[in-house]
């Protein structure tokens, strides 16, 4: 089930979400997993600093992150992703990256899906000061929808905590599916869309109500 918490899970089975799956739900015993503590194995802490109020509609603050270089490139030949997290739900969409300048046009795949699935539109985009967000292109595109952006201090990644957490999060999820599964790690791409659908299926990050495996990036 992609990993997901113990939580999660007995949460779906309990509501009926999921069939086919055996689960004590009865214990509220940890579980322990050793794929998932194999993925933590190198987790460094990410301090969780928040700048104003949290946002109260869809594209309201958008964090967002780019991650890599992977040590193998997928089949795809990709060696970076870029995630999207909006402030409110918490939805994230992943996109997996050949280079870090193609950042700009998975923004723009993104908020087409934002404007035409939710009619939503990104009021603000957190990212950090990385070259792939601040191009003159990336920057006129953002002026030209009114979108402001708001950049983080170099050197700084805990003000942009929610994306650098979100990324750390997804890494592991994709180390524990490759470790688990003994698959070789130039299959982390398709973990990453895997480790997403599940996601969305459990309703990981939206308890009660499950995902459409639709919204995937």
């Amino acid at each position: 089930m992609g990993h997901i918490s113990p939580a999660v899970a007995k949460r779906l089975v309990t509501h009926g979400f999921v069939t086919g799956v055996t689960l004590n739900t009865s214990s509220d015993e940890p579980v322990f997993c050793e794929s998932c503590t194999f993925a933590k194995s190198r987790r460094q802490a990410i301090p969780k600093v928040r700048k104003g109020e949290r946002a109260t509609v869809f594209g309201g603050e958008v964090h967002s992150d780019v991650w890599g270089p992977a040590p193998v490139q997928t089949i795809g030949g990709r060696r970076y992703f870029v995630s999207f997290t909006d402030d409110y739900l918490r939805l994230t969409h992943v996109y997996p990256l050949r280079r870090k300048s193609e950042t700009f046009s998975a923004y723009k795949t993104f908020e087409a899906w934002a404007n035409t699935q939710l009619n939503a539109k990104v009021k603000v985009l957190h990212s950090d000061h990385g070259g792939e967000y601040t191009s003159n292109a990336f920057t006129k595109h953002l002026a030209d929808h009114g979108t402001e952006q708001k950049l983080t201090v170099h050197d700084t990644p805990e003000e942009n905590g929610v994306a650098e957490v979100l990324n750390r999060v997804v890494v592991e999820r994709m180390r524990a599916i490759l470790h688990a599964r003994g698959l070789p790690k130039f299959l982390w791409g398709e973990a990453l869309r895997h480790r997403k659908r599940e996601q969305e299926r459990s309703g990981e990050r939206f308890p009660g109500r499950p995902l459409h495996a639709g919204n995937s990036g």
